[in-house]
This record gives C-alpha cells, structure tokens and sequence, in this order.
C-alpha cells in the first residue's frame, strides 16, 4: 500500500502516428475538395452562367 508506486497506464506508440495520419488524410480531402469547387466554379463561367 505504501510501499509500491503505480505507474499510471501509457498510451500506445502508434497513437500520435494515427493522429498525424488522420489530419494528414482530412488536410488533402479538404484541398481536392475546394480544388473540384473551383474548377466547377471556373467551367460554369466559361460557360456564360454567372
């Protein structure tokens, strides 16, 4: 009881590779995402809409 320390439990190693994964994949669809609404946006001026 007084003698012995407990050592709080730890967080698994991959878990900080899992979050910068995470952001990485939402970072790009974000980026394609507005690039597609872009290039539509771009190809209905073209077409005379406004």
């Amino acid at each position: 009881m007084f003698g012995r320390h407990n050592q709080p439990p730890k967080p698994p190693d991959h878990e900080p590779f899992l979050v910068v994964l995470l952001a990485v994949i939402i970072a790009g669809a974000l980026t394609l995402g507005y690039g597609l609404i872009m290039v539509l946006i771009e190809g209905f001026r073209s077409q005379g809409m406004p």
